[in-house]
């Protein structure tokens, strides 16, 4: 429908009538572009092997998982391996069908900021997320912008009081 007024409804509306194009739907890549990361839709190895290592900013990167939760860790170690500085934020969202790769988001509060380290199908092994490496490691705070997730996922409502920030529910695939 292309009235002014109409607004997106979601995919699951389309269920209950469309109950067979639907399933096949949502095993696509493209229904799995965007999802919630649980453990339901691992493809990772956990734990990690080894930790990732950004020489340039002396931190040390991780995956891990605490029961039904995921994380990143960033740390530093001092010149006896001990940890004097150590973060933790939930990976919650994850954009990437498995196919090629799988980066992972936290929301601040409608907007969505990427994590450093990014899971590499055909490598089998978690690596700096694509263009950490070439334009500086920001940690966590590189967000996704409206033409990111333009691609990666439904349509998103974007808040009319803060640019970037979008409003929930967010619609996952596409």
């Amino acid at each position: 429908n292309t009235a002014r007024d109409v607004k997106y409804v979601g995919s699951t509306e389309c269920r209950d009538c469309h109950l067979e194009i639907y399933t096949a739907f949502m095993k696509t890549t493209t229904a799995r572009s965007m999802s919630r990361l649980d453990t339901s839709n691992i493809i990772e190895v956990y734990p990690q092997r080894e930790a990732v290592y950004d020489s340039v900013l002396n931190f040390y990167y991780e995956m891990v998982r605490r029961g039904d939760k995921f994380y990143q860790r960033d740390y530093r170690l001092d010149s006896h391996g001990e940890v004097i500085h150590e973060r933790l934020l939930e990976a919650q969202y994850v954009i990437g069908s498995g196919k090629n790769l799988r980066m992972y988001f936290y929301d601040e509060n409608g907007m969505f900021c990427q994590l450093p380290l990014t899971w590499y199908v055909h490598k089998n092994r978690w690596d700096m997320s694509p263009g950490y490496r070439e334009f500086g490691n920001v940690r966590f705070t590189r967000f996704a912008s409206s033409k990111c997730l333009a691609c990666h996922t439904a349509h998103m409502d974007a808040s009319p009081v803060a640019g970037e920030r979008f409003l929930k529910p967010y619609p996952l695939g596409v």
